[in-house]
């Protein structure tokens, strides 16, 4: 179980406060003490006890304000989740788009496709976009969807070769840097010319938390997404000819839900992270207590 706290800036700047009530208190002690020494200093004790007290619950309600919250893992079955469930299970995306000229007369379409995917994307996921042709490039790094939108226009399909092998090793690349569930999607016409066999790289990045799915652009019949989608088992998807946009939209959101489900997904099931703030309820009532009882019986 995991723990962690939401606003550590208030803890870093409440951390003084407690300091103050046992200075009070020490200082107070000192003067009670000529005064009623006969009492053999129990009034001083005292009023250091209450000073504690209230040193306590105020680092207690700075915890509070902090936020403290303890990490829950509920486990559901992946069949029939919902999209609101599947949206707060983070993921990142890892989008590969051919720029090569064969998918030049395409690249409308697939800058359309990519865009809806990235509006389909939940708001805990992370995407990264890459566009190959003989090497890889980047069109956007990890974060947030919506920073790489604008970006899109960076595809412009202007090279001479397809290395759909590079692009796959590459995504393995990154995959490997994080631990959090994986999409792979790649997108092109499956014309390959240049590079390492994709199918020899393909069998390098089928892993449990990575799923991959192949999106055909277009008919050409040079084409290996076939033979690649049925050598893996990868799901592939067809964009076909001048797509309207609402199927693109479609298209976009199946395959992010069937590709989220897969990656995120172990044994059937599905782990939901929730943040329960109990910790935070239960420091506030003690601090409440410990506060008004010291001003209760306090001077």
């Amino acid at each position: 179980m995991e723990a962690g706290i939401s606003h550590p800036w208030m803890l870093a700047a409440g951390l003084p406060l407690p300091l103050i009530p046992l200075l009070l208190a020490q200082r107070a002690g000192a003067r009670r003490r000529i005064l009623i020494s006969y009492l053999g200093g129990r009034s001083s004790r005292v009023v250091a006890i209450l000073g504690y007290a209230r040193a306590i619950g105020i680092l207690l309600a700075v915890l509070a304000a902090s936020g403290v919250y303890i990490v829950r893992v509920t486990w559901i079955p992946a069949s029939g989740v919902s999209g609101e469930v599947l949206a707060e299970v983070p993921a990142l995306h890892i989008v590969l788009v051919d720029d090569s000229k064969s998918i030049g007369p395409h690249i409308g379409e697939t800058r359309s496709f990519v865009e809806s995917y990235l509006e389909a994307l939940g708001p805990k996921d992370r995407v990264a976009v890459y566009k190959f042709h003989m090497r890889v490039e980047e069109v956007c790094s990890p974060g947030p969807p919506q920073g790489c939108v604008g970006n899109l226009s960076m595809i412009r399909g202007a090279s001479r070769y397809t290395a759909i092998g590079t692009a796959l090793g590459y995504a393995a690349t990154v995959a490997r840097a994080t631990g959090l569930p994986i999409v792979v999607v790649l997108v092109s016409d499956g014309a390959n010319n240049m590079g390492p066999d994709p199918k020899t790289v393909a069998r390098g990045i089928d892993e449990g938390n990575v799923a991959v799915a192949l999106v055909k652009v277009g008919e050409d019949p040079r084409s290996i997404l076939e033979e690649l989608a049925q050598e893996t088992g990868w799901p592939l998807y067809k964009l076909g000819s001048n797509p309207p946009p609402g199927v693109l939209a479609d298209l976009a959101r199946d395959l992010y839900k069937e590709a989220k489900v897969e990656a995120a997904s172990v044994d059937g099931m599905i782990p939901i992270e929730r943040r329960d703030y109990t910790p935070t309820t239960i420091l506030l009532l003690a601090s409440l207590v410990l506060l008004a009882s010291s001003k209760v019986t306090g001077p």
